[in-house]
């Protein structure tokens, strides 16, 4: 089964379907960042929101979260069984479902951080409140601030060379190494180092400041800052 879906991008509008096998839930709140890309918010996890790779000024209303992105779209149309029309050798697209209209699934291993969104909501005429959330808690160990954060990754994408304070690195716009916090599914980049983990949750509170560190004290503990 497939989610029919438009995106609104300038005056045009795209047309596509995805998996909904692979959809996990989905969301209307965004998480701005300054750096590289925004997040969407799911269950108090953050989620780096992709979109189609060929879009120049789209508008995002809702979120489908995948396991490890969040989808962005303006509106979901419907869900359908009809039997898709294979497209050979298509980068973007795999296949053609024609329902009332034609819908191309995209190929969701072509994903890019979406770059001049406008963030609707309901009604289609103001931008989302923007969530009170300034830091996120990573294995329930550690705060770092959202604005700090450049992207999210996978694991995956370590490059394992040990050293006596990184477990590799990642090549991300340049090379930064990788401290481990636990070994999980995530890699969080910051400016100049990422961290491996396998927990991100949301948190909003103050700062505290002691001699050698700060802390955050917020909603869900206190934790160590990691600038």
């Amino acid at each position: 089964m497939y989610y029919l879906c438009e995106i609104e991008d300038d005056n045009d509008i795209i047309k596509i379907a995805l998996p909904k096998g692979k959809i996990i839930g989905i969301s209307d709140k965004v998480v701005k960042s300054t750096k590289t890309c925004d997040f969407a918010l799911h269950k108090n996890k953050l989620y780096p929101i992709l979109t189609h790779a060929d879009l120049k000024n789209p508008k995002f209303k809702f979120f489908l979260i995948f396991k490890d992105f969040a989808f962005g779209i303006t509106r979901l149309i419907k869900e359908t069984k009809n039997t898709p029309i294979e497209i050979i050798k298509n980068e973007l697209y795999t296949g053609l479902i024609k329902d009332k209209e034609e819908y191309f699934i995209y190929n969701i291993e072509k994903l890019k951080p979406a770059q001049k969104v406008r963030y609707l909501d309901k009604n289609d005429n103001n931008e989302f409140d923007e969530e009170k959330f300034n830091y996120v808690v990573v294995d329930k160990k550690y705060a770092i601030a959202i604005n700090n954060i450049s992207t999210i990754l996978l694991s995956k994408e370590i490059v394992k060379y040990p050293t006596e304070k990184f477990i590799g690195f990642v090549d991300y716009k340049k090379i930064i190494p990788v401290k481990q916090i636990k070994e999980g599914k995530y890699v969080i980049i910051t400016n100049d180092i990422a961290y491996q983990c396998g927990d991100i949750q949301t948190a909003n509170g103050k700062v505290l400041e002691g001699e050698d560190e700060k802390v955050l004290e917020s909603n869900i503990g206190k934790f160590p800052i990691l600038e």
